[in-house]
């Protein structure tokens, strides 16, 4: 099986957290259609469904049920690796700005 994405996986958590297509996509910013064809995009990829309708409302199956933590877990694991990284870059910036500095390099 290929990867999910992230965004994918973004897609998927917000529309169990919001309850909804139109909601997750006000929440992520996106147009509900987006979110919509990432979601089935997923299930397409996985060979089953994540969510049902009930009435108007969307619920997850069990296999979405199921994997809903370790998709929060894996969004929470790309936002500390993402910002670790910028933490780095911001010292080698400074690092790099001090070496250039002739009061530094005195």
């Amino acid at each position: 099986m290929k990867d999910v994405s992230l965004e994918r996986l973004r897609a998927f958590v917000a529309v169990a957290e919001q309850g909804g297509l139109s909601a997750a996509g006000r929440f992520l910013g996106k147009a509900q259609s987006a979110v919509s064809e990432a979601v089935i995009a997923t299930e397409s990829q996985l060979g089953y469904a994540l969510f049902r309708k009930n009435g108007r409302r969307t619920e997850l199956t069990e296999h979405g049920r199921a994997l809903l933590p370790d998709a929060k877990a894996a969004l929470d694991a790309a936002d500390a690796f993402r910002a670790k990284a910028a933490n780095f870059q911001g010292h080698i910036e400074a690092e790099r700005k001090r070496q250039a500095d002739p009061i530094w390099r005195q």
